[in-house]
């Protein structure tokens, strides 16, 4: 879905894109999901997770950002 644009279960083409995959952190902070933090100092989310989402189906798929920075 991510380089296609079609869905490999039901192949619809209305594909959602989220950036961030929302998670809650300390205090019910919203936060993206990530692989790692890199420290808790710094606190910079190292593998973010984005998604991709068919509308039609449902079926979502899962990629880790920078995969290199792991």
């Amino acid at each position: 879905m991510k380089n296609g644009g079609v869905c490999p279960k039901c192949s619809g083409t209305d594909i959602y894109h989220s950036p961030c995959v929302m998670d809650r952190g300390e205090g019910n902070a919203a936060m993206c999901l990530a692989v790692r933090r890199s420290d808790p100092i710094e606190a910079r989310d190292v593998g973010r997770f984005e998604v991709y989402v068919c509308r039609k189906c449902g079926f979502s798929e899962l990629y880790v950002d920078n995969p290199g920075e792991l």
